[in-house]
């Protein structure tokens, strides 16, 4: 405003293309419109004092203990200096970290000097992301020392805590260590060591920077034939006597061949540190290639599917079913009104027809067909006709049952005789993701799924022609499972469950040192880590590598290099292995010195979209490198005495993902070739991986991707854990193994924790406490009409939004939900057919809503969404007229069974006449003469006369 007149802003800017945005909230309503890193140490909210540390934070005392406990976060990205220690290829936090850290813990309850510390496992850093740390340190022991102990776990993942160091505090006075002084004797070693000048800054904030103490250990030779490491892990004696020091002179003494002396002291000759003795200590290899945590086994991130038989309860009613009959044009034989395509069930459900379920009998393709053709075949049928479903509204509420015979292993040994059945398991469970509760999967243990299906659930008729019954495929439906196996007519669910560390492997470990080792995607990111790893771990000698583009693969020289220089004979060959006669041609150069003894296929390609945006070209594109390759690589080599065959798969064969069914199908194939194989007895291991922290194929993920994977449970993979996971798995027996880390809590914390994860995710031998009996038609959006229905309207929008805002942000990885502007487009807030999908899930899961795919489109704000949502949900106001009609009538029909017992009828009478009294300005029913009181009138009239004057004068519901 100027001189109180408004300023015509639009005017002003018309034709510019400006628009208006909101202004930032006022002072006292801060809100961050920036991300900003997280800071150095982040301990937990404790109350306490911060100690200043540059690691420790802030530390709690312990109640009921004399002990105080430290609990902090540390990363590479924290603390960079963390990179500089590195054993065998990955970042290790240094053995002097561990003692400037007990110093510093125990001058905190008046034990500064260390008596013993040592080191139990070693702590490897991820390469990504934090570690939450604790170090306590206070309570004595038997022998009335104070002892500390240090322990570490992943950030945000629920894994054990594992202990890294454990250690015990003298009980002298600090005038002792006062006492003590730098010894010149010339026998001993004398270095300078300066501290790097990036660090100097940081030198006062601890007792002695670990870099100096470290750097001021002598080192002993590695023994690669031995398998371990030395390491400086017990230490004896250990006392502070001066802070700060950026620059000292050290002393070491040798004791024996395995142990020393320290001293350090500054420029003045004054002791910094003194150590009695120092200890070197062999570690396995292992354990520096151990998951982050100090978990050398991965034993918290390995899975394996586990079919279980389970006692489902029939459906209250028997639920009506139809068979879709795409192969016949519906005209096949056997129970069921049948229908030749989706839109054919939509007009039998728009004439009414009630149509609960539709049974889709997959045709198996045989055992003897071309399983990589059939697999191609058989996912461009099952993603025609999933798409056709899916984009019918109409058939919204009916869902769909794919049955299969043979496509999945529900047990060990049990053999997968339909390899593209079990690609289109793959397919649809990717669909499953997109649009939850519309297609349930089921595979049986007959020839012809259909006769099954059709023989329990759908071979009653009824007098309308619709098929209805009771059967396992009804009680799957009626129990919400999303899928299931039907084998000797008992059902089992498939559940996610952990492969048990501490049980002896059933299987073989390959040896990889024999012959040619082939790996497919060998120039690749996971294939030339995992060929380092063969050769510098397991002693593979002969490597032949393929990729499409050879040595001309970016990066493959420096692989080269790499391999060659730790004495492998390494071969990079330019072959699309999903070329079955180049393939052989490959295989059949290969030395007869020197044999084909393992595979391990690694190769793969990305083409992510939703269903509806999938076509039969980019479906092929995706199986070709992992399906078509993989089945070429198990006919060629099938006849030889291999060592290992080992595929590269991925959790969304298993698990489904939105906007990944082409990759879902080519993994879920992969899964079942290696119990194809593993059937057979031949070698076979299929690793369904997370997300790898490598990058590699998913090197396109954003922040926001990364942080929707992490809400949902799944963090990525580090190197050394791979690597681990790897070497696990490969000697486990089982053919097939999930290795991803699993958040228990994040899953827990999800609206709808997917059929897969329940067991995961539950909490054992617990149960939630009900306030009241268990209503079993009870929905989401029964609880959410009801609290609507409590509310204004402008209560209800505002109810509404704050869901809508917390969902919105929640998928695009905000914490502030309330920067969610109401009226700006979804796609301006950054929202793509996949995050869309993500909401549309998610609030139909809170609401109990049907909403179409399109959601986001149709309704391109939050505000319009609410008002969707408000129409749908919110109970409409009462026609108070009406409603007093309904009465009427009810009543009217409860009075026709009153009894001619003169009482009866006397008693119901004088009830109506005295409501009919309170209508004011009324005739009389019996027609009363002019001028005679109408209470009278009703006082006289019969219940007939009553009845009557209820239908003239009040009207009636019914017409």
């Amino acid at each position: 405003y100027t001189r109180g007149v408004p300023v015509d802003w639009r005017t002003l800017y018309a034709g510019t293309g400006a628009r208006q945005v909101p202004l930032p909230t006022y002072a006292f309503q801060r809100r961050r419109y920036w991300l900003e890193p997280r800071p150095a140490t982040e301990a937990h909210d404790t109350g306490a004092p911060t100690s200043g540390h540059p690691v420790l934070g802030s530390p709690i005392t312990v109640a009921g203990f004399n002990q105080i406990l430290f609990t902090s976060r540390l990363s590479l990205k924290s603390h960079p200096w963390l990179a500089d220690h590195v054993v065998l290829g990955s970042p290790v936090l240094p053995a002097s970290a561990l003692v400037e850290l007990a110093i510093h813990a125990g001058d905190l309850i008046g034990h500064p000097a260390l008596d013993e510390l040592n080191l139990q496992v070693p702590l490897v850093l991820p390469e990504e992301g934090n570690i939450q740390l604790q170090v306590r340190a206070g309570t004595p022991d038997d022998t009335g020392r104070h002892c500390l102990c240090l322990y570490s776990r992943p950030d945000d993942f629920d894994a054990p805590w594992t202990m890294h160091a454990e250690g015990w505090y003298l009980t002298e006075e600090p005038e002792v260590a006062a006492s003590l002084t730098w010894n010149d004797d010339t026998t001993g070693r004398t270095t300078e060591i300066q501290l790097p000048e990036g660090l100097q800054s940081d030198a006062g904030r601890y007792g002695l920077h670990p870099v100096l103490l470290q750097a001021a250990l002598p080192t002993r030779p590695e023994n690669p034939a031995a398998g371990t490491i030395p390491v400086p892990a017990d230490w004896y004696g250990v006392r502070l006597h001066s802070t700060g020091a950026t620059a000292v002179r050290a002393r070491v003494t040798e004791i024996d061949d395995d142990s020393f002396s320290l001293q350090l002291a500054d420029a003045a000759g004054d002791l910094v540190v003194s150590v009695e003795s120092i200890v070197f200590r062999d570690i396995p290899n292992e354990q520096f290639r151990a998951a982050v945590g100090g978990d050398s086994t991965g034993r918290e991130s390995l899975f394996h599917l586990d079919w279980t038989p389970t006692a489902l309860p029939q459906p209250a009613e028997p639920l009506a079913w139809a068979v879709l009959d795409t192969d016949t044009g519906g005209r096949g034989t056997g129970g069921g009104t049948r229908y030749p395509h989706p839109a054919a069930v939509a007009e039998a459900l728009a004439s009414g027809i009630r149509i609960d379920a539709v049974l889709l009998p997959w045709t198996p393709a045989g055992p003897a067909a071309d399983q990589a053709a059939a697999t191609h075949t058989a996912t461009r049928k099952a993603l025609t006709l999933v798409r056709e479903w899916l984009a019918d509204e109409r058939l919204g509420a009916t869902r769909l049952v794919v049955a299969t015979s043979g496509a999945v292993a529900t047990c060990e040994g049990e053999d997968v005789t339909d390899l593209a059945g079990a690609a289109v398991w793959g397919l649809l469970r990717s669909a499953q993701s997109e649009a939850p509760d519309r297609i349930v999967l089921v595979d049986t243990d007959t020839d012809t799924a259909a006769d099954t299906a059709a023989g329990t659930d759908t071979g009653v008729r009824t007098d309308t022609g619709d098929s209805t019954g009771t059967g396992p495929l009804s009680a799957l439906l009626a129990s919400g499972e999303p899928q299931a196996a039907l084998r000797d007519g008992t059902t089992l669910l498939p559940r996610l469950r952990r492969v048990p560390a501490t049980a002896p492997p059933p299987g073989r470990t390959p040896v990889w040192k024999h012959g040619t080792v082939l790996v497919t995607g060998g120039t690749g990111t996971l294939g030339a880590e995992f060929a380092r790893h063969l050769v510098a771990e397991h002693g593979a000698a002969r490597l032949l590598l393929l990729s499409r583009t050879g040595e001309q693969a970016d990066g493959a020289a420096g692989l080269l290099d790499d391999l060659r220089g730790i004495g492998a004979h390494v071969t990079v060959v330019a072959c699309d292995a999903a070329d079955r006669d180049a393939l052989a041609r490959v295989l059949a150069s290969i030395p007869p010195e020197h044999p084909l003894t393992a595979v391990v296929h690694t190769a793969g390609v990305l083409d992510n979209g939703l269903i509806p945006a999938l076509t039969d070209d980019r479906l092929a594109a995706v199986l070709r490198p992992k399906a078509d390759a993989a089945w070429h690589l198990h006919e060629l080599t099938r006849h030889l005495d291999l060592e290992a065959f080992v595929t590269f798969s991925s959790t969304v064969g298993v698990l489904g993902g939105p906007g990944q069914a082409n990759y879902a199908a080519a993994n879920a194939f992969l899964d079942a070739l290696a119990a194809h194989r593993h059937a057979r007895g031949l070698p076979a291991t299929s690793l369904a991986w997370g997300l790898w922290q490598l990058g590699g194929i998913n090197a396109h993920l954003t922040e926001s991707d990364l942080n929707r994977f992490a809400r949902d449970g799944f963090r990525p993979i580090a190197r050394v854990e791979g690597l681990s996971l790897f070497d696990r798995a490969t000697g486990d027996g089982r053919p097939a193994l999930v290795a991803t880390p699993v958040g228990v809590s994040a899953v827990r914390a999800q609206a709808r924790v997917p059929a897969l994860l329940t067991e995961l995710a539950a909490l054992p031998g617990r149960r939630v406490a009900r306030s009241e009996p268990a209503d079993p038609a009870a929905d989401p959006a029964s609880g959410l009409a009801a609290r609507l229905g409590e509310l204004s309207e402008v209560e209800q929008e505002q109810l509404l939004l704050t869901l809508v805002r917390t969902d919105v942000a929640a998928v695009l990885g905000r914490t502030d939900a309330d920067s969610i502007a109401p009226d700006r487009a979804f796609q301006d807030l950054g929202f793509d057919s996949l995050t869309a999908v993500d909401l549309r899930n998610r609030i139909a899961t809170a609401t109990g809503v049907k909403l179409p795919a399109t959601l986001v489109f149709d309704h391109p704000t939050p505000a319009a969404l609410v008002t969707l949502l408000r129409d749908r949900l919110a109970p409409q106001a009462p026609d108070a007229r009406q409603t007093l009609l309904d009465e009427l009538d009810r009543m009217e029909r409860k009075l026709a069974a009153v009894s001619g017992d003169d009482q009866d009828r006397s008693a119901v009478s004088a009830r109506l006449r005295a409501l009919l009294s309170r209508v004011e300005g009324t005739d009389s029913p019996a027609a009363a003469p002019p001028g005679t009181d109408a209470s009278d009138a009703i006082e006289a009239a019969s219940v007939d006369e009553l009845l009557s004057f209820i239908d003239n004068e009040l009207g009636s519901s019914t017409p």
